[in-house]
């Protein structure tokens, strides 16, 4: 404070706020500790007034492993999948994600190491998936285990975006098959 005495700065209960003239700092605290030789962080939750764990590192090892067995498809259907949930307005944290993305690719061989062109039927797919995944208020991520909450049902947008995907997927189908 003394280098910058009029700078606005809050507790936004996982973050603090630095407030500048034209822009904003988020910083949240962690704190790295080692068990059983795991590296996990710890950070504090001013709402319940604990400190939470993460478990990043497990994760994104899961991803790398996922990435070099199965291929690019999880990543650009996280990718897809996120780009879906803020168009639409979807309350789905990214980890969760990554969660059921991955739980639909290991559940899903066919989609292993499979190319751009059948990005339209892994989508259609995924969003089926979703749809009819029971109401549920966590799932467990994966690499971790950790608790990951379900903010909001996503299974009626999932369900709207499926029958988009299908209707696209016919049209596309049938502007094949005119001859000119």
């Amino acid at each position: 404070m003394e280098r910058y005495p009029s700078t606005d700065i809050k507790v936004d209960r996982l973050v603090v706020d630095v407030f500048f003239q034209n822009f904003k700092f988020e910083v949240q605290p962690v704190f790295e500790y080692i068990e059983n030789d795991e590296i996990y962080y710890k950070y504090p939750d001013t709402d319940s007034e604990t400190f939470k764990i993460t478990k990043p590192r497990q994760e994104q090892d899961e991803m790398t492993y996922f990435r070099q067995t199965y291929g690019d498809a999880h990543r650009h259907l996280c990718k897809m999948m996120r780009a879906w949930k803020n168009t639409m307005g979807v309350v789905m944290g990214g980890l969760l994600i990554d969660t059921l993305t991955h739980n639909f690719l290991l559940n899903n061989s066919n989609y292993k190491n499979i190319g751009i062109t059948r990005y339209d039927e892994l989508c259609r797919d995924f969003f089926l998936y979703l749809k009819n995944e029971p109401l549920k208020s966590h799932y467990r991520a994966l690499g971790s285990g950790q608790d990951v909450k379900v903010k909001h049902p996503f299974q009626k947008k999932a369900g709207k975006a499926y029958k988009k995907m299908v209707d696209a997927i016919n049209e596309s189908d049938n502007e094949k098959n005119i001859i000119y």
